[in-house]
Formats: C-alpha cells, structure tokens, sequence
C-alpha cells in the first residue's frame, strides 16, 4: 500500500507490531520499510526489492524468519519461494497471494483500466507513479475503512486521531518498472499462484516453501480479499501452514490494539517455536469468488 511507510509497524505506543515482538522476546526484529523512489529508481523492479531483500538477510547471518505485511506479503512469499534455505519461518499478514480467488478493490480498479492506460500513466510521469496516484488506483479508498477507530481498533484521543490522520495522508512515490510488474504479474496474470513468477532469473514456486507459515487474515478485509490471503493454505503445499482469521479490517491487521494484544502475541510465540493459540477457524468468505 502507498501509504504505509515504515511506521505501519511502529505507529504509536500501543499500536507498534515491532514494539510487540520485541517485547515478546521473538529474537531480534529487523524493520525494513518503503521509501519514496527517486528519479534515479524510476527502472527499478520486483527483482531489486528481492535483491535488497536477499542483502539484509546475508547481512543478518543468512537466514532468518520473515514477517511481511500486505503487499510485502507477497514480496516475502516469492522471497521463502525463490531461496527456501534462508527462511526459517514465515507469516504472512493481510497478503494478496492469490488474487484469483477473488474480488477486491485492487483487482476491481485493476480491471477498470487497462494495461495501455497505466504504462502511459507511467511515462507521462518520469517513470514513476505517485504515492497519491498508486493508492487512488489501488486502495479506492471509503472514510469507514481508514478510519483512526477502524485502524486502531480504539476510540483514542485527538492526538493519537490527528497523528493517524497525518500518517494516512502521507504517499510513497513507487517505480513504474515495480508497479507495472506487480499489475500485471501478481493481479492480472496471476503468476505466484500459478507457479510462474519470475524472481532473480527463476520462477518463484509456492510449493518450493519449506519454513513454517502463519496467515493471518482480517474477516472483513476490503483490500485483500479473505479467500486471496488464505489461499497460502493450499498453494503452500511442502509446508505447514496456520492459519487465523481475526474480527476487523485491513489496517487493523497492523496496528490495532487487539490484534496486537491478542494474535500478534500468539504469533510472537509461534516465531519462537510454540504454536499455542495460533490456529482459529476461519469464518466463511464473503467476497465473490470469481468463475
């Protein structure tokens, strides 16, 4: 998501992901986070986040336990897939692993324009896509969805609101190359879950992944469809895979204060090697599923 920097998973005391699993002990937490792309990145692709992916984790010892969220989600998927040895555990939160299960509000807006129109997009604007362009084209935003309440599953006070509200209007420029390669590779060709996504000179394969996952998923999830988050279940097939479904929306997923009270806790645990309270029946989908 364009919007989210680094801060989606420290926000606010009470509201930090990163403040969670340290405080849960699960290691050493490593936070890497998106900035705006120069000029100069304008001809960067998936395969450079990979690449820069692929240096922390050498430089973390070589392997490591990943945690993506949202659309890095899907980046740490195709990583655990394309160098299964480096990953030693993996989850996965609110991430769009296959968008053919069914329809969301990027696959809609995806559909609503077509491919011609979003390569001259990209050229009349450098090379780059504007932090406020990708997330009008990805995310359609409503007031309810983004909401302070929503996101942090809280009534909060004007501070906390307003720095919400800050923070929910601040855009991450993204490279043409990266944004048209995610458009057409992973939500209009499908390409992770279907076996055949290019990473560093190899198809990424799901099934190539050996670490343990963990899916978490919100139920009433509007920017990542609850059948494409876990579709990781069955595409995952060489490794187990948890699975757990929570009551709220996409933010919330990141930094709510109950789902950090409760499933990211669970989930800290997990990451250390014990699987108490991390399985929980997910309710039934409600998005369309397409034909």
């Amino acid at each position: 998501m364009p919007s989210m920097t680094s801060s989606i998973a420290d926000f606010a005391p009470g509201h930090s992901l990163a403040q969670t699993l340290a405080e849960a002990d699960a290691s050493s937490v490593a936070l890497t986070f998106w900035k705006s792309a120069t000029a100069e990145m304008r001809d960067y692709g998936i395969d450079a986040y990979l690449g820069d992916l692929n240096v922390a984790i050498d430089d973390l010892g070589g392997r490591a336990s990943l945690v993506g969220l949202c659309q890095g989600g899907w980046l740490a998927a195709a990583y655990a897939a394309r160098f299964p040895g480096k990953v030693a555990r993996l989850v996965l939160a609110g991430a769009p692993i296959d968008p053919g299960t069914a329809e969301s509000r990027i696959t809609q807006a995806l559909a609503a324009v077509p491919p011609a129109a979003v390569e001259s997009l990209v050229a009349m604007t450098g090379g780059r896509i504007s932090g406020a362009l990708s997330l009008a084209l990805w995310s359609q935003r409503m007031d309810d969805e983004y909401s302070a309440e929503a996101a942090l599953q809280c009534a909060g006070d004007s501070t906390l609101n307003e720095r919400f509200d800050a923070w929910n209007a601040r855009t991450v420029d993204l490279p043409g190359v990266y944004f048209l390669e995610v458009a057409e590779w992973l939500f209009r060709e499908n390409r992770l879950a279907r076996g055949c996504f290019p990473a560093l000179g190899r198809s990424a394969r799901l099934s190539n992944i050996k670490a343990p996952m963990f899916v978490l998923a919100a139920a009433e999830d509007e920017i990542v469809a609850l059948p494409q988050a876990l579709a990781a279940k069955s595409l995952c097939r060489a490794t187990s895979v948890a699975v757990r479904v929570e009551p709220g929306r996409h933010l919330s997923l990141f930094m709510g204060q109950r789902m950090l009270g409760g499933a990211w806790r669970d989930i800290a645990r997990w990451l250390k090697g014990g699987g108490g309270g991390a399985l929980r029946k997910a309710p039934a989908a409600r998005s369309r599923v397409r034909p």
